[in-house]
């Protein structure tokens, strides 16, 4: 065996474990999949459906007027933090779901979210089904569960709280200042006479 040839196989042994090599390290041609890109993986190394809903709470939930504004908070926590929160709202009755985005609102909790809702109702009560929904800062998607709210609609307002009008506050001052005075030159007159009789 002569030089030439000794270096051809070693040459042709290099190729071969280069070639078995690759798939172990990688470094192969890498289709267009996320799940096999770098940004793919970091998305995997966070559990999904982790985030926490809790808290639900609504307002704005009692009107005199067929056109209402609900509101609705919600707690949310994710260890991985939460990037944004939207709900989604739709009366009982029907299947068309609208979305909604909703605010953080540190003033009533640290992580609660707030957000609100037009909508036109009819009389008495209307219900309306409402699931939120958060999405974390790695990308992932968690949905709570379904909740109700009740919209009550009155078509007769309260009556008006009694407030005195301006003539007759206006009239109640003239007539206590007349009776001050009045009073005021009765005694006058009893101290004159009772000194003219003295």
């Amino acid at each position: 065996m002569n030089k030439q040839q000794r270096i051809l196989i070693v040459l042709a042994c290099g190729f071969i474990l280069f070639t078995l090599s690759v798939p172990v390290l990688n470094i192969g041609p890498v289709a267009n999949d996320s799940l096999n890109s770098q940004h793919g993986l970091m998305y995997n190394l966070s559990q999904e459906n982790q985030t926490e809903f809790s808290y639900f709470e609504s307002d704005n939930t009692w009107t005199y007027s067929k056109t209402c504004f609900p509101e609705v908070l919600i707690d949310v926590v994710d260890l991985d933090g939460v990037a944004s929160v939207w709900f989604s709202y739709k009366r009982s009755n029907e299947s068309q779901w609208n979305n909604q985005s909703m605010v953080s609102a540190p003033p009533l909790g640290e992580n609660t979210f707030f957000g609100m809702f037009h909508s036109t109702v009819s009389e008495y009560t209307t219900v309306f089904n409402i699931t939120f929904f958060a999405n974390d800062s790695l990308g992932h998607i968690s949905k709570s569960e379904l909740y109700g709210l009740t919209v009550d609609y009155s078509y007769d307002p309260p009556p008006p709280e009694y407030t005195p009008r301006p003539d007759i506050i206006l009239h109640l001052i003239g007539a206590v200042t007349i009776s001050i005075i009045v009073v005021s030159l009765i005694v006058i007159a009893l101290k004159v006479k009772v000194r003219k009789e003295g």
